[in-house]
């Protein structure tokens, strides 16, 4: 048994998938189980022992070098598929759903492929697989939502609950940079970025320096505020703000960044991809949600607390918005008295 999982993007929704993955492994204890995915998400992926093969598609290498008029790309896109297709695999399963994820399900040339029905998926995406499910129910977590897709394959039950192991290379980058903080201190990650396509999901900076000094006044807290590419000079403007209880976190990859947010007594974020890393990591975490809807989106644990303002307009399916009072109105001690609870407990 040769088992592909197509969920090429974004960080989250390729974390969403990892419970699918255990009950699979569980399922078919002795298959080959790979899974392509873009260049963002790989680092992560590869550290999985329930994975055989992590299979990069470097889509957004090649969209930039075509716009250089680049045509060594179209010899290695050919390669990419041959290498795939070599592959032989019986089962290709499209966690995405839309015409990107379905053109990758298919060129794999797997003899079944499933995905979701026409109503659960995108862009056509039907055209490109051969067996087909419709969840059950409405407003289903994402987690949920691609658990029911191996319903066809007769897994059933509860989702299993995924965790990322240690990585030891990443863990030991993390701790040369931990060393440098306080010791025997409560550690607070405040992670303040998003994406560049959803920077309006982000919390006022305002907000998290007050949240910031709070919890280093109230909880004896060193607060270190960890960045993505582009957003450098964001969480050094709030580590300043906050004052000598908070670091810059060291630029790092997204293992490192998991091992960090895993040394920490709690993570403070938006709703961003490395919201995800906390439970994997075991770390308790406070998330702000403005316009998405945490029931789908939100992380799932024990240790999680989601903070949202209900104003009429929210949840909603806006790319951009002029205003954003769902996140504009949350205020720091809305946050602050979870993340206090989460400490104490």
């Amino acid at each position: 048994m040769k088992i592909l999982i197509v969920r090429l993007s974004a960080l989250g929704d390729v974390l969403h998938c990892l419970p699918s993955l255990l009950a699979l492994r569980n399922q078919y204890p002795t298959a080959t189980i790979d899974w392509v995915v873009e260049e963002m998400s790989a680092p992560i992926l590869r550290s999985i022992p329930e994975l055989d093969e992590v299979i990069v598609l470097p889509r957004k290498t090649w969209q930039r070098r075509l716009k250089r008029f680049d045509t060594s790309v179209f010899p290695e896109a050919r390669s990419f598929v041959k290498t795939l297709r070599a592959r032989e695999y019986n089962l290709a399963i499209d966690f995405q759903g839309n015409f990107r994820s379905g053109w990758v399900t298919f060129l794999s040339g797997a003899r079944t492929r499933l995905g979701f029905s026409a109503r659960f998926s995108r862009e056509l995406n039907v055209l490109f697989t051969n067996r087909r499910v419709r969840p059950r129910g409405t407003n289903l977590h994402k987690i949920e939502k691609n658990f029911q897709l191996l319903s066809a394959l007769d897994i059933t039950g509860p989702p299993p609950q995924a965790s990322l192991p240690p990585d030891p290379n990443a863990a030991a980058e993390a701790a040369t940079f931990l060393k440098t903080l306080p010791a025997k201190k409560t550690r607070v990650v405040l992670h303040p970025g998003t994406s560049k396509f959803g920077d309006f999901k982000r919390w006022p900076e305002a907000h998290f320096v007050t949240l910031g000094q709070e919890l280093a006044r109230q909880a004896d807290a060193t607060l270190l505020v960890t960045w993505g590419p582009g957003e450098q000079e964001l969480a050094t403007r709030i580590a300043e703000g906050i004052g000598k209880a908070a670091r810059v976190c060291c630029e790092t990859s997204l293992p490192v960044l998991t091992e960090v947010i895993r040394s920490a007594d709690l993570l403070v974020s938006g709703d961003t991809g490395p919201m995800n890393l906390a439970p994997l990591a075991s770390t308790p975490a406070v998330t702000l949600f403005g316009p998405k809807d945490p029931a789908i989106y939100a992380p799932i644990a024990d240790r999680s607390r989601v903070v949202v303002k209900d104003i009429p307009c929210r949840p909603c399916g806006l790319r951009k918005c002029p205003v954003v009072w769902c996140m504009k109105w949350i205020q720091p001690d809305e946050v602050l008295q979870p993340a206090l609870a989460l400490l104490n407990a």
